[in-house]
């Protein structure tokens, strides 16, 4: 998706984002993300949450963070925070 988006004119640009693919630096580590407390949130659960439910906006449109963050193992008050 994110690389469907993306728009290049220079081959510059193409190269510089190969390379970044190939850097382990760039792509091979995981993003970190943390709740409250330093609680570490895994990026691929919420993304399979959200996507379980129905997507980012019918979670939004219908206030399920909090559910989103209970079927995650996080506290209530960590639905606000998503």
């Amino acid at each position: 998706m994110i690389m469907q988006a993306m728009s290049f004119t220079e081959f510059q640009d193409y190269k510089a984002l190969l390379d970044m693919l190939e850097d382990d630096g760039y792509v091979g580590k995981p993003l970190p993300a943390y709740a409250e407390n330093c609680r570490k949130v895994s990026l691929l659960d919420l993304y399979l949450s959200i996507k379980r439910e129905g997507g980012h906006l019918r979670v939004t449109d219908n206030h399920m963070w909090v559910v989103i963050t209970k079927d995650m193992g996080l506290d209530y008050n960590d639905g606000e925070l998503m």
